[in-house]
């Protein structure tokens, strides 16, 4: 299963340290998130990351950036795929200057997945388990619901929310192709790299789902 970290939304003063912790042990995707960022706070945060890191970084605002930087990727949010020429172009000439650039997005409900099109490197599907970080924000699928989407989308699913090592197993046997660790990284009172460590060997072993024959949902 692949395995993705991302940024708390906020300002964490030791981020960038437990970031590269996570790299140095085989991290190999990590999402730079941060809504309330001005492209100058990003580009600041971009200059204080190790520069050997930066092809690992998937960008989620002020996209140019990820192109001066030379970054993995970039992420798209529902604000982005609104102006469909400037997301068109932003995918352009990410490609252009990177052929193997990772573009990712979100969707969060079953009918938007069902109904999307445009296929990309993966995308996050929330919430699927309860919350870490966000007090009374639930999981709000049925098992049923999520395993008939994920066995008839043609998207590489990543799931997100409440995911932890403790709960990986259980995202895979629904067919999901990877998880995102984000409240399990900032907000347990586990160590960081202890749990991501957890998480890895679990991913690792597991591999990748398969595809299964479903029934229709009734």
């Amino acid at each position: 299963m692949k395995l993705v970290v991302i940024s708390s939304p906020d300002s964490v003063f030791t981020e960038i340290q437990e970031v590269v912790k996570l790299l140095d042990n085989g991290l190999e995707s990590f999402h730079l998130r941060k809504p309330k960022f001005t492209k100058i706070q990003i580009e600041e945060y971009l200059k204080d990351f190790p520069a050997k890191y930066h092809k690992q970084i998937v960008l989620h605002s002020h996209h140019k950036l990820a192109k001066k930087y030379k970054l993995k990727g970039i992420h798209l949010t529902r604000k982005h795929k609104k102006k469909k020429f400037k997301c068109w172009w932003n995918i352009l000439t990410m490609r252009l200057s990177n052929r193997n650039a990772v573009v990712t997005s979100s969707f969060h409900s079953i009918s938007s997945v069902l109904q999307n099109s445009t296929r990309h490197s993966y995308v996050f599907f929330s919430p699927v388990f309860d919350s870490i970080s966000k007090e009374g924000y639930q999981g709000d699928f049925t098992d049923k619901n999520l395993t008939f989407a994920l066995q008839r989308t043609k998207q590489n699913m990543i799931a997100l929310g409440g995911v932890s090592s403790d709960n990986i197993e259980k995202a895979f046997d629904l067919g999901f192709t990877g998880v995102a660790l984000l409240g399990a990284i900032w907000h347990y009172n586990r160590d960081s790299l202890e749990e991501f460590l957890r998480a890895k060997e679990l991913c690792d072993r597991l591999g990748v789902p398969k595809k299964k024959v479903l029934p229709e949902l009734s």
